[in-house]
């Protein structure tokens, strides 16, 4: 519970039970605190330096259930159906259909896959939806879905990590280096392919600026996505790597 903010907390003093103070508070534990009178005054049988015990009712901004999980298991395992280096980005469940009740697109090696079966415990399928832009591209190096939203016409948009890896050096290991954007694709199938529609969120920072000498990793990039409760915002995130 440590650092969960509370929109009404309860307080009652333990100088004086019958005090009540309503505050906005952010607490890290529960337990012994100072007088919260004692900050704007110090009444008669009160001490700035004497603790008091207080009595937290309170009404919490999201509700947490407990699940117990069983025993880790590999569900899809590292060259299943030809998938290598996955997921590297989020796994973005889609609707299914009547032959597969289970859909899925992800990022396995620098493409994008939708994978697909009976469950996820029984992936029978993996197809390339779509896979990195041409030299001089801002995708050439890599475009691995990420998120995704339907439009209430039908029409399926994903956004997807891009990157640009012309020129960079190397982050380490053999790994290329990047200058990352967030792409965005539509599907008028449900996912069986796409049409790419460019770069949506790029860095403020220019490909040739550098945080720091020898900098592997810049731009815009990992992106995730969700619908607000009433549909009317679809709120987008992502990470700066030009810092």
């Amino acid at each position: 519970m440590k650092g969960l903010t509370w929109p009404d907390v309860v307080l009652r003093c333990g100088c004086d039970p019958k005090t009540v103070c309503r505050t906005q508070s952010r607490f890290d534990f529960v337990g012994i605190v100072l007088c919260q009178r004692s900050s704007r005054s110090v009444p008669t049988g009160h001490s700035i330096a004497k603790p008091a015990i207080l009595t937290i009712q309170r009404t919490p901004l999201f509700n947490i259930t407990l699940v117990k999980t069983g025993a880790v298991q590999t569900v899809i395992a590292d060259n299943h159906l030809g998938l290598r280096y996955f997921p590297d980005t989020a796994l973005t469940v889609i609707k299914g259909n009547g032959q597969n009740a289970f859909r899925a697109l992800l990022a396995a090696g620098v493409s994008s896959w939708l994978i697909q079966g009976g469950s996820v415990m029984t992936v029978t399928n993996a197809t390339q939806v779509f896979t990195k832009g041409g030299a001089g591209e801002f995708d050439n190096g890599y475009a691995g879905i990420s998120g995704a939203y339907y439009q209430p016409d039908g029409r399926l948009y994903v956004i997807y990590h891009a990157e640009d890896q012309e020129g960079m050096p190397l982050i380490g290991g053999g790994i290329p280096g990047f200058y990352c954007s967030v792409g965005l694709a539509v599907s008028t199938n449900n996912g069986a392919s796409f049409e790419k529609s460019g770069a949506i969120i790029t860095s403020q920072k220019p490909k040739s600026w550098n945080a720091f000498p020898g900098q592997a990793d810049k731009g815009a990039g990992e992106p995730c996505c969700v619908l607000s409760r009433d549909g009317g915002w679809l709120y987008g995130y992502y990470t700066d790597h030009s810092r």
